[in-house]
């Protein structure tokens, strides 16, 4: 692509990747982008998005993630049981290291369970040691739709869990079953 109007051409088509010299000359390699040419992506996608005519449906999830609570891999546990004992809303918190990559989830449960029984817990537990990493990761750049189906195919009392979006091993955000189905039907209006 030569020049924003080339991009925005390609956004508008689903493609992902791109070379050409409106940002750098042709590399064999992937470059990493600037701010300024992440926020011109963006810019371009959500034009795009107000003037479609099909609405959510085939958006990508990254338009309806949300950033959620983080803990380090490292912390104590007590930490993370403080977090959630002063927020009912928070059903998990997201385990990440010191660069931000997605290690897996922290439930709530396992937490205030642990601390339910005082005279078999330790105080120098840490949050590395409950943590659940076969939750459902999905790219930024994944359909809606897609990533909808793959709620719906796991285990019956897995169905409702959150859906966490990782991008290069970078934690982006979350999404609930609810946004989900809230962008879907979104798709008729």
């Amino acid at each position: 692509m030569e020049n924003s109007q080339e991009l925005e051409a390609l956004i508008e088509i689903g493609v992902h990747y791109a070379q050409g010299f409106h940002w750098y000359a042709p590399n064999e390699n992937f470059l990493e982008l600037k701010k300024e040419q992440i926020d011109e992506i963006k810019d371009l996608k959500h034009k795009y998005l107000e003037k479609s005519s099909n609405k959510s449906f085939y958006h990508t999830v990254d338009l309806i993630c949300k950033k959620n609570n983080s803990i380090l891999y490292d912390e104590k546990l007590i930490h993370a049981f403080n977090l959630l004992h002063n927020d009912n809303d928070i059903t998990e918190l997201v385990v990440v290291d010191k660069d931000d990559n997605f290690l897996g989830i922290l439930p709530r449960k396992s937490v205030i369970d642990y601390f339910k029984d005082e005279s078999n817990f330790k105080w120098d537990k840490c949050v590395k040691d409950f943590i659940k990493t076969d939750c459902l990761t999905v790219a930024p750049t994944q359909y809606i739709h897609t990533v909808a189906e793959m709620a719906m195919s796991r285990k019956t009392d897995e169905v409702y869990n959150n859906i966490f979006v990782v991008d290069e091993n970078k934690y982006v955000g979350f999404i609930s079953v609810r946004d989900l189905f809230i962008a879907i039907l979104n798709k008729n209006n």
